[in-house]
This record gives structure tokens, C-alpha cells and sequence, in this order.
């Protein structure tokens, strides 16, 4: 799949709908509004967002990150969608068919906000946070789409809620931090993007230090160091000896008198 045209096509699709969503906005204020300004109002909103939610999983999945998680949120951000417009459109009432759409807004957001805190470059020390603030997100959604689909009204199970996300939002304010003081740690081992360039730059130095050093090491091979030993006789430095004749034309190598 190629990525960078998917990442285009929601940017394209983000920036029309945003800019649809504006004038219709601008419209209904003007005019006073009505049901079908309404409609196309919601739908231009409801492509907008979920062009920015499949945005953030398309990236996680361009940079190899999140997959497990990449691929269901774009899948579920455009079923949420569809399922939104198709709502709205035939005014459909049924309970059942909003609590579904809710439970896809609910993943779709939680998929795409685990992706973006994926695609921070933390120290190998702190890769850890990543995980483990995936899986709060979407126990976290797991929760809200109980309490939506169960109708639940518990106190205690809003108390606990707030406390899962009251840990969601610490790890989302958290892990943008990391990556900024590792960023900052003078000469730090960590693998930012800063990091990986030098890494890579000292990568080509050192490949084009070793070509060459081959090269030389071969020019070398292909040069003959002989010390004269007696009027037609020559030595090298591991003591064969030659006999030396002058040629109209020399055919690879040197000689060197020494």
C-alpha cells in the first residue's frame, strides 16, 4: 500500500470538507439555517473528522509503527463515517443503530489518538510508556462503549472511568515530554530523530572510509617493491628474489629502484 498517497488523499479530503464545512456554517448563520443546510453541514463536519482520525493511522502505518492498530482505525473511522451520513440522511431513529455509530466514534478516536502518541521516537528506556498508553486508550473506549451499549448508570463505574482517564490523559501529556528531553540531552543515546540522523551520517562516513581503504589496499597489491641485490638481481621485503628486464612498454604495476 502506498502510504504517502493515502496520507494525500485524507489531507485533500480534510482540507475540502473543512473548507465546505466553513461556508456552510457562514450559510446557515446568513440565511437562518433549515433541516437539509443542516445535513450537509453534519456531513461535511463528520468527513472532516474522520479524514483527521484515518490521517493518524495512515501516518503510524507509513512509519512501521502501531500496525495492529493502524489498519482497524482507518477501516473503523470510515465505517463511522459512512454510518454517521447514512444515519443523518435517512433519519434513521433506531436505538440500536446510534449506539453502534457511537462505539465507532468512540474506537476510531481511540485508535488514531493511541497512533499519534506511537509515532513519538522516545529513549529505549521509556519505549515502555507507548504500550502501556494503548492499551489504557483502549480499555478506556472499552469502557465508554459498555457504559453506551449497556445503558449503564453505575456511580461507581463513572468513578472508575474518570480514573482510567485521568491515567489516559497523564500518559498522553507524559510521552510528548519524554520525547522532548531526550531531544535536549546533550549527546544523548536515545533514539530520536536527531539521534538517528547523526547515526546514519556516521553510517556513510564510515562506508566511505572502508571503499577507501579498499582501494588503496588494492593499489597497493598491484605495486612490486624490489631492493637491488647485485647487478641483474632484485629482492622484495619477503626475500624472493627477481631478475629484472626492461620492457618498450611497462604492463601494470610499478617498479621502484630503492
Amino acid at each position: 500500500m502506498d502510504y504517502v498517497k493515502v496520507k494525500k488523499s485524507l489531507l485533500y479530503s480534510f482540507l475540502v470538507f473543512l473548507v465546505l464545512t466553513a461556508l456552510m456554517g457562514i450559510g446557515s448563520i446568513l440565511t437562518g439555517g433549515g433541516e437539509a443546510q443542516f445535513k450537509i453541514l453534519f456531513i461535511c463536519l463528520t468527513i472532516s473528522m474522520a479524514s483527521i482520525s484515518a490521517l493518524s493511522c495512515a501516518a503510524a502505518a507509513e512509519k512501521k509503527r502501531q500496525l495492529v492498530l493502524a489498519f482497524p482505525g482507518i477501516g473503523i473511522s470510515i465505517l463511522s463515517a459512512l454510518l454517521c451520513i447514512g444515519g443523518v440522511l435517512a433519519e434513521v431513529t433506531d436505538g440500536g443503530y446510534w449506539q453502534l455509530t457511537i462505539i465507532g466514534i468512540v474506537f476510531s478516536i481511540g485508535l488514531s489518538h493511541a497512533c499519534l502518541l506511537g509515532l513519538a521516537n522516545l529513549a529505549p528506556k521509556f519505549q515502555w510508556t507507548q504500550p502501556t498508553a494503548s492499551a489504557s486508550i483502549l480499555f478506556l473506549s472499552s469502557l465508554i462503549s459498555a457504559a453506551v451499549a449497556g445503558g449503564i448508570r453505575d456511580v461507581g463505574f463513572f468513578m472508575f472511568l474518570g480514573v482510567i482517564s485521568i491515567i489516559v490523559g497523564l500518559e498522553t501529556i507524559a510521552i510528548p515530554i519524554l520525547m522532548m528531553l531526550e531531544r535536549q540531552k546533550p549527546g544523548g543515546e536515545g533514539k530520536t530523530v536527531k539521534g538517528q540522523r547523526s547515526r546514519l551520517s556516521e553510517g556513510r562516513m564510515q562506508k566511505v572510509k572502508d571503499i577507501s581503504e579498499q582501494a588503496s589496499a588494492k593499489k597497493i597489491v598491484n605495486r612490486l617493491v624490489l631492493e637491488r641485490v647485485d647487478a641483474d638481481l632484485w629482492t622484495d621485503k619477503d626475500g624472493k628474489k627477481y631478475k629484472v628486464e626492461e620492457l618498450e612498454e611497462l604492463v601494470g604495476g610499478e617498479i621502484e629502484d630503492v
